[in-house]
């Protein structure tokens, strides 16, 4: 069934998707279809800053899980499945990564590449107009009112030798920091929010939810358009100039090789017939895996009036390669994790919600060791399947092939805690799918570098 067309098919209304949708339809004669696998609810847990850990595991949340590696459990890695995508449902902290990252991308994608786009793109007022944008469509705030734990962190730091710094996206991107938000008045500002909700109206855009993207359609060595999947039926949209995949780091390659586009070996394992053989598809695959030690506070909290966390700081362990390979974020409250689906505790609350006398410290590694430390061993990501909206998702490190599989969870304690990351390991991953359609959600098996692999290589 052919029921759409437009000159531009974007699929993925994530953060890209809604760049590119609303940036292509400025062009009143440029017909512009976005199709997006969530739905358009704005809900609450959206919309106010610290409630932002009741998203995890939500319907807005594609809630994939890692299974157990080598000396670790299972981890959440929570990916945004709505309009806006993660920038609808993640923590609103508005930190640009390290130059001394980006400059070891290839030209065109370092650090002076790309600031004139960081700049478009923000409106950070009271910030160097040299390096930070003034005029842009996301509103960016300063923390006025700090949290008492954020204010006992950031003089912990400072006390213990830590340079301060007054923005951590400006000149000095490393010491302790009041986070830059990306909020108004309030509220969350997402992709969704600033680009794609002010373009809604014109005629030429039209925005279709709860459409999973099932397959690209390509003929004499173009593509063509799409199927999807909507209200349990098999739709196709036909696009006169491009697709665009805007599905994020696990969606697109993904759709691209149940597409057949990709490393030939592999699809024709999973019984892929392969349409061009482009190994670099899945690959490169980087995250920034997280883990928590959690604290009892001594006394009652406030409730945080931003989103939990507030200061930031950009730190250097002894294997950082010339810039900071940590984040030290304060979250004063519940942790934010979830068991598969937001649940009460004995209490009443569900997670995320604010439990007094409790707080937790998340620390995030921000750059590659050349000798990681966490995660050590293997872990394969085991995301659910079944419903039509559960079906895209998966990631893969080096040497680990796809797994198929139900869903395991993880949850973290009511603690102060510290959350340890690995944002840009030295290894890159890829990411394999697991058979012919989306019903079958990919999995990876995630191998730390040096890592001692506990188990079996295959699936």
């Amino acid at each position: 069934m052919t029921d759409a067309s437009a000159d531009y098919i974007v699929v993925g209304g994530g953060t890209a998707g809604c760049v590119l949708a609303a940036r292509l339809s400025e062009d009143p004669a440029v017909r512009v279809l976005l199709l997006e696998a969530g739905g358009a609810e704005r809900t609450p847990a959206m919309t106010m800053p610290a409630a932002w850990p009741q998203n995890l595991g939500s319907a807005a949340d594609w809630a994939d899980v890692t299974t157990a590696q080598a000396d670790a459990g299972p981890g959440l890695m929570p990916r945004g499945k709505t309009l806006g995508g993660s920038s609808a449902v993640n923590a609103l902290a508005h930190v640009r990564g390290h130059r001394g990252v980006y400059d070891q991308w290839p030209t065109g994608w370092r650090f002076a590449d790309l600031l004139p786009y960081f700049m478009r793109s923000e409106r950070a007022d009271g910030r160097d107009p040299a390096l930070r944008g003034t005029e842009g469509p996301v509103p960016v705030t300063a923390v006025a009112h700090p949290h008492p734990v954020a204010s006992a962190f950031v003089e912990a730091l400072t006390a213990a030798g830590y340079p301060r710094t007054g923005d951590l996206s400006g000149r000095s991107p490393e010491g302790v920091a009041w986070a830059d938000l990306a909020m108004a008045d309030g509220e969350r500002v997402s992709a969704a929010d600033a680009y794609l909700r002010p373009a809604l109206g014109r005629p030429n855009l039209m925005v279709l939810t709860d459409c999973l993207v099932t397959r690209l359609l390509v003929a004499g060595g173009r593509c063509t358009g799409v199927d999807y999947e909507y209200a349990r039926t098999t739709r196709t949209a036909r696009a006169d100039a491009e697709v665009i995949l805007a599905a994020g780091a696990i969606g697109s390659p993904q759709l691209l090789m149940l597409s057949g586009i990709g490393p030939a070996g592999h699809l024709r394992e999973q019984d892929i017939r392969p349409v061009a053989d482009v190994p670099g598809v899945g690959a490169n695959l980087q995250d920034h895996p997280i883990i928590l030690a959690s604290y009892a506070a001594r006394s009652p909290l406030p409730a945080s009036r931003y989103n939990n966390g507030e200061a930031y700081a950009a730190l250097r362990s002894p294997l950082a390669d010339g810039y900071p390979d940590l984040h030290l974020f304060p979250i004063p409250g519940r942790a934010p994790a979830t068991r598969g689906r937001l649940r009460a505790d004995r209490g009443g609350r569900r997670p995320g919600q604010p439990r007094h006398g409790a707080a937790s410290i998340g620390v995030s590694a921000a750059a590659a060791a050349h000798r990681p430390r966490v995660p050590d061993g293997p872990a394969r990501h085991r995301p659910a399947g079944g419903r039509p909206e559960d079906r895209q998702g998966g990631g893969r490190e080096r040497g680990v092939r796809c797994d198929r599989g139900g869903r395991s969870v993880a949850g973290t304690g009511d603690r102060h805690g510290r959350w340890p990351a690995r944002l840009h390991p030295p290894r890159r991953g890829q990411l394999l799918p697991p058979g012919r359609d989306l019903r079958d959600r990919p999995g990876g098996r995630y191998r730390a570098p040096g890592a001692r692999d506990r188990r079996p290589a295959g699936c």
